[in-house]
């Protein structure tokens, strides 16, 4: 009887370990993942900053529609592009535009892509004129020009 509880403890111990064992390799691998994830995801913000990946190539003003046209170029980069916010400010004049897929009245460009986009404005801008353009929410590039006719 006594060499039957030696076995079951035995058997008891080799079942811990194991336990343990697949806890401490679990462990360590959300550990070491979440210190390679962040390395291997396309960008952060201030990759975006410095290294834009949406470029504003023009921006002129139509005064008889009260309309900016931005014309804004894509990179050839793996960074996929969701959303894609502008904001317009002037002295007189401000407002924000968000476009995503899905939207119906904007498309977001693909890599390598030139684009027109439209910007509706309650009155013309007088004076310089500030546009700032966001790719997923990090500022990409900001231009500040008096707007000529487009």
């Amino acid at each position: 009887m006594q060499n039957r509880i030696k076995a079951q403890s035995s058997i008891v111990t080799i079942v811990a370990i194991i336990a343990v064992s697949i806890l401490v390799v679990a462990v360590l691998f959300y550990s070491v993942k979440s210190f390679i994830t962040p390395a291997l995801s396309p960008t952060t913000c201030a990759e975006e900053t410095l290294n834009p990946s949406l470029i504003i190539s023009s921006v002129c003003l139509d005064s008889s529609k009260s309309q900016v046209q931005v014309t804004l170029e894509r990179k050839i980069t793996s960074l996929d592009i969701s959303t894609i916010d502008m904001d317009f400010k002037s002295i007189n004049t401000k407002g924000k535009w968000r476009c995503f897929a899905g939207c119906g009245e904007c498309d977001v460009l693909a890599a390598g892509e030139k684009k027109f986009y439209y910007l509706n404005l309650d009155e013309n801008p007088q004076s310089q004129s500030t546009i700032e353009v966001y790719s997923n929410g990090c500022k990409s590039t900001q231009i500040i020009e008096t707007l000529s006719s487009c």
